[in-house]
């Protein structure tokens, strides 16, 4: 379901090509659905891993969240790894919330995480990259805006 002319057509290609964000199945993206919190995490693990960054994940934290049992089999290890790593701390401390959908609040929480560990810190070059080169996004006064296409 991926247009072959639109803004947006190469880097979906790349990043499905790289293993970073995955449709549905092989027919299916999902190109105007909203981002789950598992599925952002996701893919959050997926570029670190394709940057070479995944160390060692210690499970227990993420494990012990009250409703980790709702996490995806496909997204345990991401959502251990952002617990984990501090990328994410959960809702209260004690709601992972897996299935609820990103709010830009936590979006900006999450890219502040990030910002803010030396481990996981490298990953942000692809969010300058991404603000420095989008159409879509554009940066003045040290804030970034989302332009409507």
């Amino acid at each position: 379901d991926i247009p072959a002319s639109q803004y947006y057509t190469s880097a979906v290609n790349w990043a499905k090509e790289n293993g970073i964000i995955n449709g549905y199945s092989d027919s299916v993206f999902g190109l105007g659905n909203s981002l789950t919190r598992e599925e952002l995490v996701t893919i959050f693990y997926n570029y670190a891993q394709y940057k070479g960054k995944i160390t060692s994940v210690n499970p227990a934290k993420a494990q012990a969240m009250t409703d980790f049992n709702l996490v995806s089999d496909w997204a345990k290890v991401p959502v251990e790894w952002a617990i984990d790593k501090g990328v994410i701390s959960g809702q209260g401390g004690i709601y992972i919330s897996p299935k609820g959908k990103t709010l830009r609040c936590e979006l900006a929480q999450i890219l502040y995480n990030i910002s803010n560990n030396s481990e996981v810190k490298p990953i942000m070059k692809w969010f300058e990259t991404i603000f420095t080169k989008s159409s879509f996004i554009s940066r003045k006064n040290n804030r970034i805006y989302f332009r409507r296409h």
